[in-house]
This record gives structure tokens, C-alpha cells and sequence, in this order.
């Protein structure tokens, strides 16, 4: 019977079961990056029913391989263990949206990431295409802020959410097109993150995007000049740890009174002032505290811009450090090492500098925390459920031969 089963359930049925996954990823997309819009809609009472519906379409799918390895096990209940300690924090879409990341990272660990990318690319690009011109032709209201810079929200709750959003794109199509991304599709994807930074003075995620698309040129003309620079390469691989590592020495040690820290300070719009400010309030734990409350320049549900105190922490680092606690912060940063060794050592370059560029955009803003704002996450969790569990990485004395079957006998 189990025979009969796996003869049932072959390579090209596997592949239609996909559609599973690709239905649960396009249906979180959708909302989450709908969550971030100027509806003045709450639509948080969606948020369960989604999530259901999502773990549902993804169980199913899983139930309908036969076999499941032993390792595989292992990695679901590390996967797990994490989940849980986010669970008992996360408060809202927003917030357990970083669950979710881990979900889809594990249930497309047989699955090609450029597949992946190049659906997200879609559902993401038409969305913010659709927002963008509705915010234009006024059917989603385009604030404006006026203050220090003039900046359109675009039919966002916040003026960085549109370029960060084009940002994730942009680096997913660089990965999809690798070498052969033409001149006129770096050139396009260029006047549209000007416009984008014209409108919303987002200076991060245009910088960054401008480098992801100088290193798309590179990579075309000269492939081996920035693969060869092994010291390059290494910083690279460690981007995560470094960039973690960094902003929480700064952060801790401000001083306003040192010239170049006070000037940092300015380039990055406050960051250090406010992370310092954060961290001598709240501190840090192990386990996280869901008491910390931040106020930003986001508008709210309604529309209408925060009256109290400006004191948000835009550092993923520092954000996962204080709202979910060290544990979790030091799992993250290994599970990204841990791929980004994994990487190195298959020569995935493209994957490698793009995370390298996630791991820098992450220093300064919180939006990489979230799926719909970086798909990368589950180029990550692939490759430590797919290689790391189950190639012998961890956990290499048990037999490749040992499964639990599951499904249906």
C-alpha cells in the first residue's frame, strides 16, 4: 500500500501540489501588504480566518507527501520552539506575521526559491502598482506629510512602507534575472526607484536599491570581480551578525558629545538617540517583553498622524532583541549564518551579496522584519530545513534512511 502511495503521489503530482503553497503565500501577501494602507478599514478581524485558512492549505500539503524524514521532524520541532517563543509576544498581523516566516520557510524546503521569487515578484509588483496609481487617481488617500522633508505616503500608513516594498522587488527580480537582466530592465527599475524616492524621501531603501542594481551590473559585465574578493566575500557571509553586532555597539555606547557619533546619529535620522533611549527604558531579556510601546510618524487605522512623543525603534536588531528577547535574536542571527556558510560554499553569489543587502537594511528599518518586505526570509529557511537538518549539517548520526510516515497508508 505504501507503495501504491508513493507511486500515486509522484514527482509531477508533488509540483501541482504546489499550487497549495503558492495559494496560502498569495493570499498572506495580499493582505499583510493591504494591512499597511490607508483603507481606514481595520482589518485585523481577518487576520485568524487567514491564518487559518493558510496553515490549512499548507497542512494539506504536506499530509500528502508520504514520507517525512527524521530530521526533517528534528527541524519542525526547532521551528517550533521558536514559534512558540514569538507566539507568547507577538500581538496583531504585523507581529505574527514574523511566525509566518518560519511556516513558509519550512513547508518550501523542497521547493525552488526562484519559483518562489518570481510569484512573489508578481503579487507584490501589481499590488504596489495598483496602490500606487489609486493613491495617484485619489481613490486611497495620498497623505502628505509636511515637516523637515515633504513626503507622500502613496496610499500607505507610512511614507518608507512603498520603498520598501520596491526594494524587496527589486532584489528578487535581480535574482530571478541574474546574469541575464538587460540594461534597459536596470535602467527601468532605476526611474522607478527615483520616483519612488522623489515622492517619499526614503533615502535607505533608495541607496540600497541603487547598489543592488550597480551590483546586477557588475555581475553582468565583470562576473568575477567581486567573487574573487574572498575578504569581500566573508564579510559578507557573516552581514547578519556584524550588522547585529554593530548597531547594538553603537547604540549602547552614543555619546552626543563625540563629533562623528553625533553626526552618524543625523545621517540616521535619530536612530541611535531613539534605540538608546529605548534600551535604557526597556532594556532586554531572554524571553522578550510585550509591554514595550514605540510611537512613530505612521498614521494610524483612521488616518490620523500620532500625537504623542516620537520614539520608535526602526532597528530590526534592536526591535527582535527587545520586544522577543536575546534567545531569539541569537536563533535568527544563527539560522542566517548558518545559510549564508551554506551559500558561500554552493557559490550562490547572487543570493549571497543580495542577503548581504537585507542584512544591511535591516540595521535601520524594521520593515525587513516582515515577509511581505522581505521574501528573502524564506531563501534562509530553505536552506537550513532543506540542507542544514537534513544533509547531515546537524544532527548527522541519525540514518538518511529513518522516516515517519504520515498521511495516508
Amino acid at each position: 500500500m505504501r507503495n501504491r502511495i508513493k507511486n500515486i503521489i509522484s514527482k509531477e503530482n508533488r509540483e501541482h501540489l504546489d499550487i497549495l503553497y503558492y495559494c496560502a503565500l498569495g493570499l498572506f501577501l495580499i493582505y499583510m501588504i493591504s494591512t499597511h494602507l490607508l483603507l481606514k478599514v481595520d482589518l485585523d478581524f481577518l487576520w485568524k480566518p487567514l491564518f487559518l485558512l493558510c496553515i490549512a492549505l499548507l497542512s494539506i500539503r504536506e499530509c500528502m507527501n508520504p514520507e517525512l524524514r527524521l530530521k526533517e521532524l528534528i527541524a519542525l520541532l526547532f521551528m517550533m520552539i521558536i514559534v512558540s517563543l514569538i507566539f507568547r509576544i507577538a500581538i496583531g498581523p504585523s507581529a505574527n506575521s514574523l511566525i509566518m516566516v518560519f511556516v513558509f520557510a519550512f513547508t518550501a524546503r523542497k521547493m525552488k526559491f526562484s519559483n518562489i521569487a518570481r510569484f512573489a515578484v508578481i503579487i507584490s509588483g501589481v499590488m504596489l502598482f495598483i496602490i500606487i496609481l489609486c493613491s495617484e487617481l485619489g481613490i486611497i488617500e495620498n497623505y502628505v506629510m509636511h515637516d523637515e522633508r515633504e513626503r507622500e505616503f502613496l496610499g500607505f500608513r507610512y511614507a518608507l512602507k512603498a520603498p520598501a516594498l520596491f526594494f524587496n522587488i527589486i532584489g528578487l527580480f535581480v535574482y530571478i534575472k541574474k546574469q541575464k537582466i538587460s540594461l534597459i530592465q536596470i535602467a527601468l527599475l532605476t526611474i522607478i526607484n527615483i520616483f519612488l524616492y522623489q515622492k517619499t524621501d526614503s533615502r535607505l531603501s533608495f541607496f540600497l536599491g541603487e547598489l543592488i542594481l550597480l551590483f546586477a551590473f557588475i555581475m553582468k559585465k565583470w562576473p568575477k570581480l567581486l567573487t574573487r574578493r574572498k575578504v569581500l566575500c566573508i564579510l559578507v557571509v557573516f552581514s547578519f551578525l556584524l550588522g547585529s553586532l554593530g548597531i547594538c555597539y553603537l547604540t549602547k555606547n552614543y555619546n552626543p558629545s563625540i563629533g562623528w557619533q553625533s553626526k552618524l546619529n543625523s545621517v540616521l535620522a535619530g536612530r541611535l538617540y531613539y534605540s538608546q533611549k529605548s534600551l535604557e527604558k526597556y532594556g532586554f531579556s531572554i524571553l522578550g517583553n510585550k509591554e514595550i510601546e514605540w510611537t512613530g510618524n505612521g498614521l494610524d487605522k483612521e488616518g490620523k498622524p500620532s500625537n504623542q512623543e516620537y520614539s520608535y525603534v526602526d532597528s530590526y536588531y534592536i526591535q527582535v532583541l527587545q520586544r522577543y528577547g536575546l534567545l531569539v535574536l541569537l536563533s535568527i542571527l544563527l539560522i542566517c549564518t548558518i545559510s549564508m556558510i551554506k551559500i558561500y560554499k554552493e557559490k550562490d553569489y547572487y543570493l549571497l551579496f543580495l542577503l548581504g543587502f537585507k542584512a544591511a537594511h535591516c540595521i535601520i528599518d524594521d520593515s525587513s522584519m516582515l515577509l511581505e518586505f522581505n521574501t528573502f526570509w524564506i531563501a534562509i529557511g530553505t536552506m537550513v530545513f532543506r540542507h542544514v537538518f537534513t544533509d547531515g549539517y546537524i544532527f548527522s548520526y541519525y540514518s538518511k534512511k529513518k522516516t515517519v510516515h504520515i498521511g495516508m497508508r
